[in-house]
């Protein structure tokens, strides 16, 4: 018979016996641990090659009808800017009087300047952006807005500042704003 390290000990070859024995049940752990790990690892790298081959099919089929494509996007396009349109013109329909687009500019400003002159005032002094005075100039060109709004003078110009002492202009920090001295004629009451 063939002699190990401690064959002709009972004590050794306990020792010997329960050493092989637990690193081959260790070790036996380690197989089943490490093949669990492969099946997974296997199963999705399955995955990630049907996807890239899913993936290259798309593009393929993409590359094939560029003109499908456009037209796609043609219509969308389309679609997108007759959306545009129809609001646009929904918005015209109801700001379709220079006597509204006044109203409601005034009323940006501050709807403190609405409640004055559905008062009755006629001689308002309203602090305004340059932007605003801009706009009250442009709507004052026509011949319907010039005989509802004069502006009858500039005054003081206020830079980032936030002015709230009652006066009528904007309530919020703005940049720039000029005191606007107006004189507003009573067909602009409601």
């Amino acid at each position: 018979m063939m002699h190990l390290p401690g064959w002709n000990s009972a004590d050794s070859t306990a020792r010997f016996h329960n050493f092989f024995e637990f690193w081959g049940i260790v070790l036996f752990l380690i197989v089943v641990l490490f093949e669990f790990l492969a099946y997974f690892y296997g199963h999705r790298r399955d995955w990630l090659v049907n996807e890239a081959v899913r993936q290259a099919s798309i593009q393929r089929q993409q590359a094939d009808d560029p003109a499908k494509l456009q037209r796609e996007s043609d219509a969308t396009q389309i679609a997108r800017l007759e959306e545009e349109l129809w609001q646009t013109s929904k918005q015209v329909a109801a700001d379709h009087s220079v006597k509204t687009r006044l109203r409601n500019l005034l009323e940006t400003i501050d709807p403190q300047i609405i409640r004055a002159i559905d008062a009755g005032q006629t001689d308002l002094v309203v602090r305004m952006q340059p932007s605003d005075i801009v706009a009250l100039r442009s709507l004052i060109q026509d011949p319907e807005g010039a005989s509802l709004v004069t502006i009858v003078g500039l005054g003081r110009r206020f830079l980032n500042s936030l002015i709230n002492n009652g006066s009528l202009g904007p309530s919020t920090p703005v940049a720039e704003q000029q005191e606007v001295q107006l004189h507003i004629s009573t067909n602009l009451k409601e």
